[in-house]
């Protein structure tokens, strides 16, 4: 995943464009790799230190993305095209647990939650992925 993401040219005009490009390619990543997220959910309630070092290489990756997620942000907020309301880590702290929230979710029962509601899968998982890029939209 984290390849996926640092090998991963973008084409946006500006750091939100860039944002949501990035948010599409994890969600590309989460519909072909649904157990990473469900991996991701269990390691990322496993903070604290530890001599594992498999939680460590994840732990380690985990930061990786954090922090490519984190220079898009900054980006965003000095071209304007996301809200500078909140710092650039703060942000991306909360909009990751958003995303791993969504993605986990979606895991469990997002294509029953989809059907009941009359959307396919991809329309209500995409939708969910527009409103929370939109938090970050100056308005």
């Amino acid at each position: 995943m984290v390849d996926s993401i640092e090998n991963t040219s973008y084409s946006g005009k500006n750091g939100l464009e860039i944002l949501t490009q990035n948010i599409y390619g994890q969600y590309a990543y989460y519909k072909s790799h649904p157990e990473v997220f469900c991996i991701m959910y269990d390691i990322g309630n496993v903070r604290a230190q530890t001599t594992n070092p498999k939680i460590n290489e994840f732990l380690s990756l985990d930061l990786k993305i954090t922090n490519s997620i984190k220079v898009i942000i900054e980006n965003g907020q000095v071209d304007g095209s996301i809200s500078n309301a909140k710092d650039a880590l703060t942000t991306t702290l909360h909009f990751k647990f958003f995303l791993t929230a969504i993605f986990d979710k979606l895991i469990i029962t997002g294509s029953n939650y989809a059907k009941h509601i009359g959307k396919s899968e991809d329309e209500f998982a995409k939708g969910l992925l527009e409103l929370v890029i939109d938090t970050l939209r100056i308005h």
